[in-house]
């Protein structure tokens, strides 16, 4: 008698598969009080909440978390005020942060060309050869660089949201997202979610045009 087949059951693990990008988060938030608390000792958690950009109520649980690490101390030299400085477990974490920082930007960077590459190559493949590129970050700037020395392909222009400097280092011309109804383009390669969202308020915008980059650098990153 043949053995009947069982399901295996599903990973139930409580660790999320987006735990690394929290992580990533953290980190970059707990240097940034680093070098807040470097340069400026004198300075305010509400002003550490500012330069931060996160609400007061994270910014004080993570000085708090710091400061239960013994990575940063405070001492009260008036009633309102206290001088804050960094400790020599405090300098050592900065360095083992700045560390692991630097090497998931290599990661992140070696997985961008990889995802550019082979976008470009299927572009080549589908003779979509008028490209242009939605975003002002670091990947848009890989992106474009691969675009201008691919035999071939050509870039018609980046596109920025509001807020955005139309101004390109590269000579490349530069529009906002509403531009993009003027340009005349085969397929314009994603690179920054606010274009997605963008794009997902706009009906009259042809989808099938998007080529999701920073959508698959994402998933190989993680």
């Amino acid at each position: 008698m043949k053995n009947k087949q069982t399901l295996e059951s599903p990973d139930l693990s409580p660790v999320s598969p987006y735990s690394s990008v929290k992580a990533s988060a953290d980190d970059a938030v707990v240097m940034h009080i680093f070098s807040l608390v470097e340069k400026f000792p004198h300075i305010s958690e509400k002003k550490i909440t500012a330069f931060t950009g996160i609400a007061a109520g994270l910014a004080h649980s993570f000085m708090r978390k710091v400061m239960a690490k013994g990575w940063i101390k405070a001492r009260q030299v008036s009633a309102k005020r206290w001088l804050y400085y960094m400790t020599p477990e405090g300098f050592a974490e900065k360095g083992r942060l700045t560390a692991r920082y630097l090497g998931n930007t290599l990661r992140t960077y070696k997985v961008a060309q990889k995802v550019v590459e082979s976008q470009l190559e299927l572009c080549k493949s589908r003779g979509w050869q008028k490209l242009a590129v939605a975003g002002s970050n670091e990947l848009a700037d890989i992106a474009a660089l691969n675009i201008t020395s691919s035999e071939g392909l050509v870039l018609v222009g980046r596109l920025v949201g509001d807020g955005e400097s139309t101004v390109s280092p590269g000579g490349t011309a530069v529009f906002k997202y509403p531009d993009i109804k003027n340009l005349e383009f085969d397929k314009v390669l994603v690179c920054e979610p606010a274009f997605v969202e963008w794009t997902a308020e706009n009906n009259s915008f042809d989808h099938e045009k998007q080529l999701d980059v920073v959508g698959r650098v994402m998933e190989m990153s993680f």
